[in-house]
Order: C-alpha cells, then sequence, then structure tokens
C-alpha cells in the first residue's frame, strides 16, 4: 500500500511536517498494537 504520505520519507521537506507524519505514523503503530492485543486477548490462549 503506497500512501501519498510515504513521498514525506523520501522528500527531506520542511522538519515540522515530517514531524507531523512520524507522529502519525507512531500513533498510527500504537492503535494498531492495541488492536492486535485486545484481539489475543479476546480469542484467549488459544490465539497463542
Amino acid at each position: 500500500m503506497a500512501s501519498p504520505d510515504s513521498i514525506l520519507i523520501r522528500d527531506p521537506g520542511p522538519l515540522f511536517l515530517r514531524g507531523i507524519f512520524l507522529a502519525e505514523e507512531f500513533i498510527s503503530h500504537l492503535k494498531l498494537g492495541m488492536f492486535l492485543q485486545t484481539v489475543m486477548l479476546a480469542l484467549g490462549k488459544d490465539g497463542l
């Protein structure tokens, strides 16, 4: 999945914009982690 935001990684651009992009990326990874943790808890020991 190549999102338009991935262009910011190759483009130096303003540090401020890159900081916002990295923060959003970090938050999305946190949400994904919490989602996976919730799924694991829902499945119980069978999920492991």
